[in-house]
C-alpha cells in the first residue's frame, strides 16, 4: 500500500509540473463530479483529474501517463450512460472542459473549426448567426460535447436523413497514446489521399488517441415541421413508415 501511495504521489507531482498546479485536481470532493456519468450510482474515484487548457498540455499529461503506465480517461460532458468516462483502476480522468473555444465558423466553405470541449448546444447557437447548421438533434446537446459527439459516433433522430455525426466529420487534431500531436486529414471534402485516419479515429472512444480539435462540414438550415400521427397498432405504424419509403419518398422529402 505505501509503494501504491507513493506512486500515486509521484504521479501528482509529474502532472502539476507539467501543466501547473491548479488544472490538477486530487481532494475527493472536487473528484466527485468526474466519478460519476448517467450510467447508474457507481462512483469510481481516480487518482487525480486534470483540466488542460490546450492541446500541448493534452500533449505533456499523456508522456507523463506514458511514462508511468497510467492509465488515462477522457472525459467531456459525462453524459455517457455506457460508463466510458469511469476511470479504470486509479488512473486519471482527463476532463476537456476548458477546451471550449469556437476557433472558426467559415461560412464559405461552410465547416467550423472547435476544441474538443465545446457544448454542441453552444455550438448549434453560434451556427444558428451565421445561417449554418450542425445536422444532429442529441438528447443530451445541453451538456454534452463536440468531441464526445465525434469520439462515439453519435446518432440522433435526424440521422435517418443526415447520418451520423462522423459524416461531417473532415479533419481532426489528435494527441496520440506517445504524446505526438497529429492532424488526420485535411480541411477539404475531397481527400482520397493515403489512409483515412479521421474515420478511423471517430467513434474509437479514446482508444487510439485523444482528440482536442475537429473540423466539422456544415449544411444551410432546412425549415422543419413536427408531426405527430397516433396509431392504435405498432404493426400498422410499421406498414405507414414501408409505404412511406415504397412510394419513393425519403426523409429528405
Amino acid at each position: 500500500m505505501a509503494e501504491i501511495a507513493q506512486k500515486r504521489e509521484l504521479l501528482i507531482e509529474a502532472l502539476k509540473k507539467a501543466i501547473g498546479e491548479g488544472k490538477v485536481l486530487t481532494d475527493p470532493s472536487q473528484m466527485h463530479t468526474y466519478s460519476r456519468d448517467c450510467t447508474s450510482d457507481e462512483e469510481r474515484v481516480p487518482d487525480a483529474v486534470v483540466l488542460p487548457s490546450s492541446v500541448e498540455e493534452v500533449s505533456e499529461i499523456v508522456k507523463v501517463c506514458n511514462k508511468t503506465h497510467t492509465p488515462i480517461t477522457v472525459r467531456g460532458g459525462g453524459t455517457g450512460v455506457s460508463k466510458g468516462t469511469l476511470s479504470y483502476r486509479g488512473g486519471i480522468v482527463l476532463s476537456t472542459e476548458k477546451l471550449n473555444r469556437i476557433i472558426e465558423i467559415n461560412t464559405i466553405d461552410r465547416l467550423a473549426v472547435v476544441e474538443c470541449g465545446v457544448i454542441t448546444a453552444h455550438f448549434q447557437e453560434a451556427l444558428s448567426e451565421h445561417k449554418l447548421y450542425f445536422p444532429q438533434n442529441i438528447s443530451s446537446a445541453a451538456s454534452c460535447t463536440i468531441g464526445g459527439n465525434i469520439a462515439v459516433s453519435s446518432g440522433s433522430p435526424k440521422s435517418l436523413k443526415y447520418g451520423p455525426t462522423r459524416n461531417y466529420l473532415l479533419n481532426m487534431e489528435v494527441v496520440l497514446p506517445d504524446g505526438e500531436i497529429i492532424w488526420t486529414g485535411k480541411n477539404i471534402n475531397k481527400n482520397a489521399t493515403g489512409y483515412n485516419l479521421t474515420q478511423l479515429i471517430a467513434g474509437s472512444e479514446g482508444s487510439l488517441g485523444i482528440i482536442t480539435k475537429v473540423v466539422l462540414q456544415l449544411v444551410s438550415p432546412l425549415e422543419e415541421v413536427l408531426i405527430m400521427v397516433p396509431f392504435t397498432d405498432i404493426n400498422r405504424l410499421f406498414d405507414c413508415v414501408h409505404c412511406f419509403f415504397k412510394e419513393g419518398h425519403s426523409a429528405s422529402s
